[in-house]
């Protein structure tokens, strides 16, 4: 619904999990799960619907695994798909659970199993191999967020507040 007066500064996180999962697909990987952490927000939506998708558009089944970002499901959900080749998460901690629930089932990251996160998590890139992963500019979000209010408040309410979408990056 539009509601006047309500402002908001956001990510695209569809396009990024799209852009994600379709450089899985031109990788050559058609068996690719999907693991949330059962979230509900639109942000999480998002970015399984893209994956969704993207696989769907491709003729292929996607395997969305929810609620299960912890570690002994992720790695009961990896042994019973064998024939999994990459996994998508929801966010950066997922990925570093099925990156590790991968190398205890003998799995080499990417060789055996390519991973992919979303949210850039300032740690990720110090994972060996670093992960790959969709950025979205927070800094930015927030500096923008900090500036639309204050201009909100200087103007009394006169000044509308913005709705942004901003655009993301896989890394």
């Amino acid at each position: 619904t539009d509601m006047p007066n309500v402002g908001y500064i956001d990510n695209d996180s569809y396009s990024g999990s799209r852009i994600a999962t379709e450089y899985l697909l031109s990788l050559g990987h058609r068996e690719i799960l999907y693991f949330t952490t059962g979230l509900r927000t639109l942000n999480h939506n998002q970015r399984r619907k893209a994956y969704e998708d993207a696989l769907k558009g491709a003729g292929l089944t996607p395997h969305v695994f929810e609620a299960q970002a912890d570690y002994e499901s992720l790695k009961q959900s990896l042994k019973q798909h064998p024939e999994a080749t990459a996994v998508m998460t929801t966010n950066d901690d997922v990925a570093q659970i099925a990156i590790k629930a991968a190398a205890d089932l003998g799995l080499r990251v990417p060789d055996d199993l390519s991973v992919v996160g979303f949210d850039d998590y300032p740690m990720s890139r110090f994972l060996n191999p670093s992960l790959t992963t969709v950025r979205h500019p927070a800094r930015e979000a927030g500096n923008l967020a900090v500036r639309a209010l204050a201009e909100y408040l200087q103007s009394n309410g006169k000044t509308a507040l913005p709705r942004l979408v901003l655009p993301t990056e896989l890394t």
